[in-house]
Parts: C-alpha cells; structure tokens; sequence
C-alpha cells in the first residue's frame, strides 16, 4: 500500500471509528430491571468489572483520571452507584485513608444486562455480513485493537496521564 492509500485510510479510520464511541454514549439512561442507571454510572461497572483499573489502584482521583472527568464527577457517580447498591465500599484495613471500592453481584448484573442491550444491537446490525466479513471484521478488529493500544500508549507519553484502555 503507497503512502497516500494509508493517509487516506487513516483519514477514513479518524472520521468512521468515533461514531461508535458517539452511538455507544448516545444511550444516556437505561431502563433496566434494576432501575433506571445512568451511562457514566454503567462505564464505572464496566471499568470495575473488566478491571481496567487495578483493585489497589481504584480510587475516585484514579477513577476520573481514567474518564477524564473531575474528581467530584466520579465521586457523585460512586455515591449514587453505592445507594443503588452496585458497588460497596470499604475503610481499607491497613489504611484509614483509603476507601476501598468492589461491584456487587447487582452491579455485575445491571452491567451484563447493558452490555447483552449493545451487543444484540450490534449483532442485529452485523447479520447481513457474509461469514467471509464476519471473519475478516475479526482480523481488522486485532489489527484496529492493536493501532489504538500504540495510539494510547503516545498520548500517555506525551500527556503523562493514564488511558482507557480496550476492554476484552
């Protein structure tokens, strides 16, 4: 492939790949048979339940550095995600300071009902593929995993902040 054919792939991945974050975070609220949970309340479930930030790490300073939003942000989600109770929190043992926070089996639950909700969508979105593109949206999807995890890592280098990284 010349250079100017990957520009102008590159050009195509920069203004297609957003419009799945923009579809993903167009669902704002969800009714589910937990109730009614926000989406920055369900990406906290996902990012406990995925582990995509270490247990020992998890914290509502970590928390918002993760999403880029303010502490106070992520520390009104916890709170609102304690009441329902999706997550509990604990006074860690050996350090008064620092609260230590787990999803419940609730949370756990209310995350994989969203999750099943994205996932049926996309799957009813796929079923005109071919099993030929089925089979080759799963090679572009380790190659696309892999320029994203090499986009990440220069933005962290550059900015010295941590990243979202891709969940499993």
């Amino acid at each position: 492939m010349i250079v100017s054919e990957r520009a102008a792939l590159a050009l195509r991945m920069v203004s297609t790949l957003p419009g799945y974050g923009s579809w993903a975070d167009s669902f704002r609220d969800f009714d589910t048979p937990y109730g009614n949970v926000g989406y920055r309340q369900l990406s906290i479930l996902w990012a406990l339940r995925y582990r995509l930030i270490p247990d020992d790490e998890f914290s509502p300073t970590r928390l918002a550095a993760f999403f880029r939003v303010q502490p106070s942000v992520a520390t009104r989600s916890l709170a609102k995600l304690e009441a329902a109770g999706f997550i509990s929190r604990a006074v860690d043992a050996s350090d008064g300071r620092v609260s230590r926070i787990a999803i419940t089996e609730k949370g756990r639950d209310v995350s994989i009902y969203v999750e099943r909700l994205y996932v049926d969508d996309v799957l009813d979105s796929m079923s005109c593929l071919t099993e030929e593109q089925v089979a080759e949206l799963q090679r572009s999807m380790v190659v696309l995993t892999n320029v994203l995890e090499d986009l990440q890592a220069k933005r962290e280098r550059r900015t010295g902040r941590g990243v979202a990284h891709v969940g499993e």
